[in-house]
């Protein structure tokens, strides 16, 4: 370096040539500031410093990049750099940081890595690079080294080699045994790579003993690969896997005219030997599938390629780039010179390129997109596209080579007007002018008549055929449609008059000869031309006398099976399958393998194809027509017996190449082809190798093999098949050194089959004693057990599996119980053995479980027994158990004192009363209550009450619980009983089923009976019976036949009860309340009730009963409306008060109408208008006047409303109102009502005592006078209630002395 002017420094070079001693020097570039990091790589000079830029500079000093880090307030000087030894990357050292630059071979460019910070390392002076690139030191201002690993990747191959990647272009290789490294580096640059490698299971091996070559022996297959190569150099297959029976030679010596010389010489068996160019590489053949034909179209082939879309070929020979535009014309090709290696092909958008690589350049080779778009435009079917495109095109070799194919394709096609074009380009005049015709001949066909249509159409056919130059084709069609000038005609143009001459005598046959003449010589002249090898005229002959087969025939003999097949399909459609599968075993027998499977799959026998292929060693296609034709796994069986045939590794490498080893393996074992099995585990599967060793062996046990059969599984790692094996044929001997020598553990299984032999001969002890040493108690209790031996079944159990003993004796009772009685014996008997022997639960348990419908006695013997021996001997809890179970047995069975004296022992109190109570010893259940725990003594009580009841013992229940008593008397409906034994007790549980018992006769409709028991028991003020009451009152109003003189006593009862009710209604906490108010007016009506009837007994009161009967319409919403008003009016009428009858009758009837219709809306209420009669009362559910009564009514009043004898106007006193109502209408005033009457009180009234109660004057005195004058008792009892009622009578009145 040499510092110039403004900071600027020179960089300058020197360096040492291969052909000059010394040095050349010279200025490479001046770098704007002093460039204290500066390092020399592989493509470029690095160089850095204070301005913290890293500026790439090429040999030629041209900047090929730079790093600007400028910018960045964290980044320093550059003060050191360093290449690597690969000179692929350079390390610039800093202020605590190292940046890594990379150089990328592919874009050509230095790629930045992430830079290493390192804190507190302060600036770097020095770097230093090992030689072998896997170290890097960087010395400090500090005076501190620091070592870096360098290692990009490490890996270690099959634990005998570290491989570590040190560069993208530089590996250390260590032998880990040795400790040797070796450096593999890329002289040029490139990134080291692996060569490709389809492994198949890691059994490769590797031969280095050749100093140019690796060889690689894996499944038949030797790979050489040359070292510092990365591609293979060639591959071949041999069985001969030694290296010392291969020989390779590269460039060892030279020979004249050949710069590259490389051999291979290999063995292809024993006694032939293979030798190979390996620079010629692969020669490139087209094959043609129609012919069958293979043709070499170039040498050293490298790379071959289709253009996408197309019927282009790409391919390299050596150094030249060779494309066939026309692949049908392989001989015209297309050659460029290229340096590299062709690696790609691209079509994008209309281009395509070719990819060289030359060196570290890729460059692209532009095809001709013209002469590929033509063959595009063919494999599209498009011929006017493909011949538009050639006429752009100037005639060349390749143009020409494109209108012949395209003039081939357009005939085949039928498109006559482009392959006259075509001809007209190649210059064959002659075919232009003969199809130029034969398009006028179509095109003038297209416009006639149909049959002239026809005859066009054969013409047109026959050119056809004529321009192929098949001119006997031609003379068939003319012969078939009897045009024989024109067959004439066209061998006279094309002077073959030999056959137009025998057309001529053909001609003349037919005209002058008979059929079967004309037969023989048609078949005489056909023979004569199948001689001549005519064979197409010798068919035209044959079809024309209608004998197809003697042409079929001729077509065998020749094996012209094509033709054949044809005629078959045509005449005998039946026999095409036949026929083709008969060709196809001819066509094999000839070795013409191809068109044996095509006539065998027309015939639908793949299989035959198959078998035809592997008889004749060729797999490949067996396998190809399986895969196609055959089903699913059809492919996979041919791959298996093609690896079959070949054996060994190379066995292993087709199977592994369809992915069919294991499958293989798998089949083999199946069919019991264990050597070749056995042959590809071991090359390729080791791990199925135990597999097929226990299949083999129990393949030789079926067979019988027993020794080979044991050596096998003992192979396969199972050797207690084996010994199993041996049991089996109870070999014991055997069995027993099996398992000493590979399994102790399987000792057992040799004792279980020792004794089951001695179970089967009867030997039972010895038995026992083989499954004791094989510690299996639990087989000699279930032989003993099948054997029906339960006594040693259970002995074994109860010594040796205590645990399943339980479950044993079930299973033993189980099996005695289906026995019967016999088995209530043994189990009788077995309890006893367990009582002597001290095994009491097991005793008990016994005893428990017999069962003998037939024999009650014993059954409570032994239910006894247990309960005794689990008293004395068992634990209390034990104990208690039993005792739950026994008591309710002796129980079901009557003996309730038997069990209850067992609770007792055990203190079981409650349950030994429940006996008792059971067996209806209630005295004794009541002592043992107050003797043991008086606790139970309401407990029995209750029992005993509850049995009563159950039993109907009412009277004995009275004595015990009244009130239950009560109540079952009320359940059973003895109400007179239940009645009078209540009345023994206090007033408020009488009352209470007199309540029930009222309620009970209103459901059965006999209130009266119900307000007997209120007369005769009296009325409290209970709120609850405050409904009855009501009931009874509306029952009673409702009820028909109490208008009458002799109803007096039941109305009077009514009263009298109501009464009675509102006397302790004032007393109670219910006075002055809604409900005493509204009884006090029931009270009131039942008054005027019994009044009306006491009335109605005498002539000189029916004034006051009809005022009566008028006066209730006041309170017609508690009365049924159109009974009061019906009663009212024909009371009005037998009085002759005409209008008031009228009024109330017609009244009547609007209710009868009303009560029809279902609602009151209707009513009209004008005539009752400043009364007291009330207009809002309760729609009456029903009719309470008989028809024929409601008839006569409508009668009446329609007969009055004709004469018009009355006024429609109620009577009016003296205030201007209704004389019935108590409101004056004027001045509103209300007065009290009259006593006897029910009229309003207005002078000459009588008063009395009770405040409220005051009566007419003129109504009383005549209500006394007929008290005075008919001695009625019903009036009499009429002024006893108003003495009582309303505190006693006026003392001018009249006196009951």
């Amino acid at each position: 370096m040499n510092e110039g002017s403004k900071g600027k420094v020179s960089v300058l070079f020197n360096f040492i040539h291969d052909s000059h001693v010394g040095f050349l020097q010279g200025k490479l570039v001046t770098h704007p500031c002093p460039p204290y990091a500066l390092a020399w790589a592989s493509n470029s000079i690095v160089a850095g410093g204070c301005d913290k830029k890293l500026v790439a500079y090429s040999k030629e000093g041209q900047v090929i990049q730079t790093f600007d880090y400028s910018r960045d307030a964290t980044e320093r000087e550059f003060t050191s750099a360093v290449s690597s030894p690969s000179g692929q990357s350079v390390v610039v050292g800093s202020y605590d940081r190292l940046r890594v630059l990379n150089w990328s071979s592919r874009r050509g460019l230095w790629e930045e890595a992430k830079p290493k910070e390192i804190p507190n390392l302060y600036t770097i002076t020095s770097l230093a690079w090992k030689r072998d690139g896997s170290r890097l030191c960087a010395g400090t201002l500090c005076g501190g080294v620091e070592q870096f690993d360098c290692c990009l990747r490490r890996t270690v191959y099959k634990n005998k080699f570290e491989m570590t990647y040190v560069g993208p272009s530089q590996v250390i290789v260590r032998n880990l045994s040795s400790g040797t490294r070796v450096v593999l580096k890329s002289h040029y640059g490139y990134e080291i790579d692996e060569v490709a490698w389809q492994g198949s299971g890691g059994n490769e091996k590797f031969f280095f003993e050749n100093e140019n070559v690796c060889m690689i022996f894996n499944a038949g297959e030797l790979t050489l690969v040359e070292y510092g190569s990365n591609d293979a150099l060639g591959t071949v297959r041999t069985e001969f896997m030694n290296p010392h029976l291969i020989s390779v030679r590269l460039n060892e010596r030279k020979q004249r005219g050949a710069e590259d010389n490389r051999k291979l010489a290999y063995l292809i068996d024993i006694k032939t030997i293979a030798l190979v160019d390996l620079v010629a590489g692969y020669n490139l053949h087209l094959y043609d599938i129609a012919s069958s034909q293979k043709t070499a179209i170039l040498n050293y082939c490298s790379y071959v390629q289709w253009v996408p879309g197309s019927d282009v070929v790409v391919a390299q020979n050596r150094s030249n780039l060779c494309v066939w535009y026309n692949i049908d014309s392989p001989e015209r090709v297309t050659m460029f010179p290229i340096k590299g290696d062709i690696v790609d092909l691209e079509r994008n958008e209309g281009k395509t390129d070719v990819i060289v690589t030359e060196g570290v350049n890729t460059i692209s080779y532009t095809l001709d997109e013209g002469l590929i778009e033509f063959g595009t435009a063919i494999d599209d079917g498009d011929h006017y596209r493909a011949a538009a495109f050639l006429e752009t095109l100037e005639m060349s070799s390749e143009t020409e080579a494109m209108w012949k194919s395209l003039s081939k394709l357009s005939l085949e096609a039928k498109q006559l007007h482009i392959a006259d074009r075509c001809f007209s380009a190649l210059g064959d005049i002659a075919r232009a002018r003969f199809l130029r015709d034969t398009c006028d001949l179509a095109d003038q066909a297209a416009k006639e008549f149909v049959r002239r249509r026809w005859d066009q159409l054969l013409q047109f056919r026959a050119r056809l055929a004529m321009l192929e130059k098949n001119y006997k084709l031609a003379e068939m069609i003319y012969l078939e449609q009897n045009d024989v000038n024109e067959a004439m005609e066209m061998y006279q143009a094309l002077h073959m008059w030999d056959d137009c001459i025998a057309v001529a005598e053909a001609k003349l046959a037919v005209k002058c000869m008979q059929p079967e003449d004309v037969s023989v010589l048609y078949i005489t002249q056909a023979r004569e031309q199948e001689k001549e090898g005519k064979y197409k005229e010798a068919e035209r002959l044959y079809i024309t006398v209608d004998e197809p087969d003697l042409a079929i025939t001729m077509y065998k003999k020749h094996k012209m099976y094509e033709d054949m097949i044809r005629l078959v399909a045509k005449y005998h459609r039946d026999l095409l399958a036949d026929t083709h599968l008969h060709l196809g075993k001819e066509l094999e027998a000839d070795g013409r393998h191809r068109e044996a499977e095509y006539h065998y799959l027309e015939g639908n026998d793949w299989k035959a194809t198959v078998n035809m292929y592997r008889g004749a060693d060729m797999w490949e296609e067996a396998h190809r027509v399986a895969k196609m034709h055959g089903g699913p796994n059809a492919h996979k069986h041919v791959a298996y017996l093609w690896a079959k045939s070949l054996g060994g590794e190379a066995a292993v490498k087709l199977l592994s190449k369809f992915n069919l080893v294991e499958t293989a393996i798998d089949y083999a074992t199946e069919n019991r082809t264990f050597e070749f099995a056995f042959e590809l585990a071991r090359l390729a599967m080791k791990q199925k190798l135990p597999e097929i060793h226990l299949k083999h062996a129990l393949f030789l046990e079926d067979e019988g093999k027993f020794a080979e059969a044991e050596a096998e599984f003992v192979k396969a790692e199972k050797p207690k098949e084996a010994v199993l094996m041996y049991v089996h044929n109870q070999d014991w001997d055997a069995a027993q050194r099996v398992s000493e020598l590979y399994d102790p553990d399987s000792m057992g299984d040799v004792l279980v089959g020792q004794a089951r032999f001695a179970f089967e001969q009867k030997d039972f002890q010895k038995a026992e004693a083989f499954l004791l040493r094989a510690q299996r108690p639990e087989l000699a209790v279930r032989h003993y057990k099948e054997a029906g031996m339960w006594s040693d079944a259970i002995r074994i159990c109860k010594e040796y599996v205590p645990a399943r003993l339980e479950q044993l004796q079930l299973e033993y009772e189980t099996e005695v119980t289906k026995k019967g009685v016999r088995g209530t014996e043994a189990i009788l008997e077995q309890a006893r053995e367990w009582e002597q022997a001290g095994e009491y639960a097991r005793a008990v348990d016994c005893y428990l479980k017999v069962k003998n419908i037939d024999n009650q006695a014993l059954m409570e013997k032994c239910w006894m027994k247990a309960a005794e021996i689990s008293i004395k001997f068992l634990p209390p809890g034990r104990s208690l158990e039993v005792i739950r179970i026994v008591g309710p047995q002796l129980i079901s069975t009557g003996k309730h004192n038997a069990a209850a004296e067992l609770y007792l022992n055990l203190d079981l109190v409650k349950e030994a009363i429940d006996a008792f109570i059971q067996g209806e010893e209630w005295n004794k259940a009541k002592r043992v209550a107050k003797e043991l725990d008086s606790r139970y003594e309401v407990y029995v009580d209750d029992r005993y009450k509850e049995y009563l009841k159950n039993q109907g013992k009412v009277d004995s229940l009275v004595g015990v619980d009244v009130m239950a008593a009560l109540d079952m008397y009320a359940e059973r409906g003895q109400w007179e009983k239940c009645i009078e034994t209540a009345s023994k007790q206090n007033y408020k549980i009488l009352h209470k089923y007199i309540a029930l018992f009222a309620t009970h006769l209103i459901k059965e409709g006999r209130w009266d009976r119900a307000l007997s028991l209120y007369v005769q028991h009296g009325t409290p003020a209970n709120p609850q019976n405050f409904n009855i009451y009501k009931r009874i009152f509306v029952e009673m109003v409702n009820a028909d036949g109490l208008n009458r003189a002799d109803a007096y006593h039941t109305w009077a009862d009514l009263r009298d009860v109501l009464h009675n009710l509102c006397e302790n209604l004032v007393k109670s906490s219910e006075v002055n309340s809604h409900e005493h108010q509204e009884f006090e007016l029931m009270l009131l009506i039942a008054h005027y009730y019994s009044v009306r009837s006491a009335s109605q007994g005498l002539e000189q009161l029916e004034g006051v009963a009809s005022k009566l009967c008028i006066s209730l319409l006041r309170h017609t919403d508690l009365l049924p409306a159109d009974k009061a008003f019906y009663e009212a009016g024909m009371a009005a009428k037998a009085m002759d008060w005409g209008n008031s009858a009228f009024i109330f009758l017609n009244r009547f009837l609007d209710l009868v109408d009303a009560i029809e219709e279902g609602t009151l809306d209707a009513l009209d209420h004008s005539d009752f208008q400043d009364t007291d009669i009330p207009f809002e009362v309760p729609l009456p559910a029903k009719q309470h006047i008989p028809a024929e009564k409601r008839e006569e009514v409508r009668e009446w009043v329609l007969a009055v409303s004709m004469d018009q004898r009355v006024d429609q106007v109620l009577p009016q006193d003296e205030r201007g109102a209704y004389e019935a109502s108590l409101i004056a209408r004027n001045s509103g005033i209300h007065s009290l009502p009259c006593l006897i009457t029910g009229y309003p009180v207005l002078r000459n009234k009588i008063e009395f005592k009770q405040p409220g109660k005051a009566a007419n004057k003129e109504d009383w005195n005549k209500f006394l006078m007929a008290v005075k004058t008919s001695h009625s008792p019903e009036c009499q009892d009429v002024l006893k209630f108003i003495n009582r009622w309303c505190g006693g009578l006026p003392s001018s009145s009249f006196s009951f002395q």
